[in-house]
């Protein structure tokens, strides 16, 4: 193989390499890239007695949020306060003297699939 092969060659190849690298740069970025970090609520899981209420933050999403599965109507309620906001509180009290386990799901407003976060809820009398 002669130099002026070889060069041609090299040539080639770093033109190649140069195509394929812009064509990464245009590409349009992921759906976990647009949307960031995962939805969240701290604390995951509450315990409540009948008429108790305790509170938990959601984050990490794009408001508003929503409640997208409410908890066992015969064991808690819950509602959503600054739900506008970038971190909105999750309000779930106990309302009766049933005991038992259920959850709430919240999700935010991102682009389809919308991000979801799933609190437990432990309900003793």
């Amino acid at each position: 193989m002669n130099w002026e092969r070889v060069v041609q060659l090299g040539v080639l190849m770093f033109l190649l390499t140069l195509a394929l690298q812009s064509c990464s740069k245009d590409e349009a970025p992921s759906s976990s890239q647009q949307q960031g970090g995962g939805l969240s609520a701290s604390p995951s899981s509450v315990t409540v007695s009948t008429n108790q209420t305790r509170t938990t933050a959601i984050s990490g999403g794009v408001a508003p949020y929503v409640i997208a599965s409410a908890p066992s109507a015969s064991l808690a309620t819950a509602q959503l306060m600054n739900a506008n906001l970038d971190t909105a509180i999750l309000s779930i009290t106990g309302v009766s003297m049933a005991t038992g386990s259920t959850s709430v799901r919240v999700r935010d407003s991102s682009p389809p699939p919308e991000r979801q976060v799933t609190v437990g809820i432990q309900k003793i009398q």
